[in-house]
């Protein structure tokens, strides 16, 4: 699993990068305590995309933002029925590289790599790219 460092180097960002969006989804991923708990549980028996679901819901709570290590951007999240993950530039309303619906569960399950539980107990882990 990449690591991603808790201090980043800040720097300026031009435009939204794939790298970006994943760090979004990775810091989104860990708003409670214990999340990495969780998600190493994940990892280890896998979860069907309801149960994937259910668990990013409760893990993005109702909605909050974060700070990015790209000084003009933030990353944003809702929970809820619709769970969403963005990045916003500051003083803008825009949203940039949403991922929400079954994107954002092949995003989620790419970037936390957690696999889908198959017959027998044996993970397969979807090649989404």
């Amino acid at each position: 699993m990449k690591k991603w460092k808790s201090e980043m180097p800040r720097t300026h960002a031009t435009e939204v990068t794939p790298e970006m969006i994943e760090w979004a989804v990775h810091t989104s991923m860990h708003t409670y305590v214990s999340s990495d708990e969780r998600w190493e549980q994940a990892r280890k028996t896998g979860l069907a995309d309801e149960e994937l679901l259910d668990m990013v819901r409760c893990e993005l709570g109702i909605s909050g933002g974060r700070s990015t290590p790209w000084y003009e951007y933030m990353a944003e999240y809702k929970g809820g029925q619709d769970p969403a993950i963005w990045l916003k530039k500051y003083r803008d309303m825009e949203r940039y590289g949403e991922m929400k619906g079954k994107k954002l569960l092949a995003m989620v399950r790419r970037v936390m790599e957690v696999g889908v539980p198959a017959f027998g107990g044996v993970l397969f882990q979807e090649k989404l790219f």
